[in-house]
């Protein structure tokens, strides 16, 4: 036996080993995706702290304090975490509110952005050619400047948005702040490009810069194009039934980021577009339940994304090199308050001008948009990808100063400003959405469609190509071309109405059977042999009250009959836990729903009962009234025969006063509306017959 034989191990079969150096990758990341979940889930549980401390912030003090391996690098924040969040806010703003609002949010998001980095750029340059910023010298120029600015005018308005989803502002304002937030992030992106190659270069030309304005477009056109492309692929694989089209679309959207990237464009406006496009088209081609899978998981996935960024953001502050510089971080703090302000209030003037009264942008919402300009990990991100030899003398200290610079205008923003929104937006009374039970109303989709083609008609009749011109035509481009080869059984727009009809009497059967909520808590007698039937009641009149069979009989039936609760036994109880089973449970509401149908027909045919009575004795009362004016009239001709004068016959012939009878009249009863009549009859014979006399 040779030595090497001597030192070979071999491999001994055990009931059990420790291989923690194989497992211990997976095992500490499921581990800290686990505390994150825990952490989130304390949060929402803990009332009193989730009312007045937001989920970042709290995420970015245990960051402080749990220290791990992983850095939050830009690879790791652009390519892993970034995009599920962009995924997510793609598929959440198809929707009819954000599309009518969409050139407010492009003004805020392109123009908006571009102003503030010019305002905080020269802003600083002006403060340093003027008063200075102070020591340590950094040594900037213009460039340095508007790299900063570049960096830290990206916003993530994390915080605010959860504080409006808690509240329920009004979706206008919702959607302007979240649409805003969103594609800044994008042009950020764009900028920063732009100006790390103008400051890696030692001189800028006139043709230097005509390219970074040109690149600004086809950045943002070449990104918008590729994601276009991929959503097209995403319909054309939905469109047969091939299997796991769910995970075909989720790669297909994260691809489109990733090839936009490859050609140095814009990945964010790529998955954007995508995501947009899937949902106005490759979506349909899904199963319901895959759709609903779908996005569940895409926004759960992006709710752990955004958590894992805030801790590991909290837990970079020790682990990287900083160095703080006062002059500096108060003057861009300063001029980031400012900038937002100034810009916000210029940009809504602009807006409102073409606004009417009611739709314009009011003070309170201009002070909230500025207000909730908080800063995220984006500038984080992309002030660590500084190059530290670009920055000229003092380099390495110059990026450092960057860095602490912009760690703490985001803190700032998220501990300070992200506490003090909810108190804000409540002060300033911010108009708040309607509650979902409108959003679900039939009568106001329907109104929605009757002002709509309303609208079309005016501007047809008065040869106008209005706005909503342009969207008929759109809209039937898009049904005849479009649909057919993009989608699977393709529904054109006039087939709105109906499918709103299918969701709101999907959601009301699956309320009315859903037994979850009141079945978990108490029992729950079902209907017994003594129990009183509801009474047939002729119900004709409301025959759009009670589930009006307007859909094909093949969609969406109620499977479930009052048959099924003739079958259980005398006296069954449903009990939680013992005796409950589904069917019970669908029985138990489905008679509750029939309860409250027939109590509320019951109602309505008592009141239209009622109502008749009421007219009849009215009707009778005014047949009293014209026998007793034929019989006044008859006498006043007899008077008339022994009276000479003319103009007498003319006084006695005048038409005789109305009747008047006031609201109180129909409230009382039948009874009480014929006394009242026959007084009023009897006060109306007795003064004409004395002024007949006369």
């Amino acid at each position: 036996m040779n030595a090497s034989q001597e030192h070979l191990e071999i491999p001994r079969v055990a009931l059990a080993s420790w291989n923690f150096q194989e497992v211990s990758t997976f095992l500490c990341l499921s581990l800290f995706v686990l505390l994150v979940l825990l952490i989130k889930y304390a949060y929402h549980k803990m009332k009193w702290v989730a009312a007045y401390i937001p989920e970042s912030l709290i995420l970015i003090v245990i960051g402080l304090i749990y220290t791990n391996k992983w850095r939050l690098s830009p690879d790791l924040f652009f390519n892993i975490l970034l995009p599920p969040i962009m995924m997510e806010s793609a598929y959440s703003i198809y929707t009819r509110k954000f599309a009518e609002i969409l050139p407010t949010i492009l003004l805020f998001a392109v123009i908006g952005t571009v102003l503030n980095f010019l305002f905080i750029g020269l802003g600083l340059y002006v403060v340093e050619l003027s008063i200075g910023i102070g020591e340590p010298n950094l040594y900037f120029g213009i460039k340095e400047f508007l790299l900063f600015a570049s960096l830290i005018v990206a916003v993530d308005p994390v915080a605010v948005l959860a504080i409006f989803q808690d509240i329920g502002v009004d979706l206008s304002l919702y959607y302007m702040v979240f649409g805003e937030s969103l594609l800044n992030d994008a042009v950020t992106v764009v900028l920063y490009t732009i100006m790390s190659a103008f400051v890696a270069s030692s001189t800028i030309t006139g043709w230097q810069i005509s390219m970074g304005i040109a690149s600004f477009f086809t950045v943002s056109l070449g990104g918008a194009l590729i994601g276009l492309l991929h959503g097209i692929l995403s319909c054309l694989l939905t469109r047969f039934n091939v299997g796991a089209e769910s995970l075909g679309i989720l790669l297909l959207s994260y691809l489109a980021y990733i090839v936009a990237n490859l050609f140095s464009w814009s990945g964010i406006i790529s998955i954007i577009v995508c995501g947009v496009f899937q949902s106005a088209y490759a979506f349909h081609n899904l199963k319901p339940i895959s759709v609903m899978l779908l996005e569940s998981a895409v926004e759960q996935l992006s709710s752990i994304t955004e958590a894992i960024i805030f801790l590991l953001l909290g837990s970079e502050v020790f682990a990287l090199k900083l160095r703080w510089h006062t002059g500096f971080l108060i003057t861009s703090l300063v001029l980031c308050i400012v900038s937002r302000f100034v810009v916000t209030v210029a940009l809504s003037a602009v807006v409102n001008k073409n606004r009417s009264k009611k739709r314009r942008i009011s003070w309170s919402e201009q002070i909230i948009i500025s207000y909730g300009g908080l800063r995220g990990a984006v500038a984080f991100s992309l002030a660590v990808l500084i190059n530290a030899e670009d920055l000229g003398m003092g380099s390495h200290m110059a990026r450092e100063v960057l860095v602490t610079t912009a760690i703490a205008v985001i803190f700032f923003s998220v501990a300070i400003m992200g506490t003090t929104i909810k108190p804000l937006v409540r002060l300033l009374n911010i108009r708040l959405n309607a509650p979902k039970e409108a959003k679900q109303s039939l009568f106001l989709t329907l109104n929605d469609s009757v002002i709509e083609e309303t609208l079309i008609f005016v501007e047809e009749l008065i040869s106008t190509k209005g706005v909503h011109s342009i969207v008929r035509a759109l809209s039937d481009f898009d049904d005849k071309y479009i649909k057919p080869i993009l989608q699977r059984d393709a529904a054109t727009h006039d087939m709105r109405l109906v499918n709103a009809y299918d969701k709101l009497a999907l959601k009301i059967h699956s309320e009315a059977i859903d037994s979850r909520a009141s079945l978990s808590h108490r029992e729950v007698d079902l209907p017994r042999e003594h129990s009183p039937e509801p009474p047939e009641l002729d119900i004709s009149f409301l025959p759009s009250l009670i589930l009006p069979p307007c859909l094909p009989s093949n969609k969406h039936q109620r499977r479930l009959t009052l048959a099924a609760l003739s079958s259980m036994a005398p006296g069954a109880t449903l009990v939680p836990g013992k005796s409950m089973d589904f069917a019970s449970a669908q029985r138990t509401r489905f008679a509750k729903l029939h309860r409250t149908q027939a109590t509320f027909a019951r109602t309505m045919e008592h009141f239209v009962r009622q109502y008749e009575s009421t007219e009849l004795q009215m009707d009778s009362a005014k047949r009293q009234n014209s026998n007793r004016r034929g019989q006044l009239t008859r006498q006043y001709a007899k008077c008339a025969d022994t009276d000479s004068s003319s103009t007498g016959f003319r006084r006695l012939m005048k038409p005789r006063p109305k009747l008047t009878f006031s609201h109180s009249t129909l409230a009382r009863t039948p009874e009480d509306a014929q006394e009242e009549v026959d007084e009023a009859l009897v006060e109306d014979g007795k003064s004409n017959t004395n002024k007949s006399i006369d």
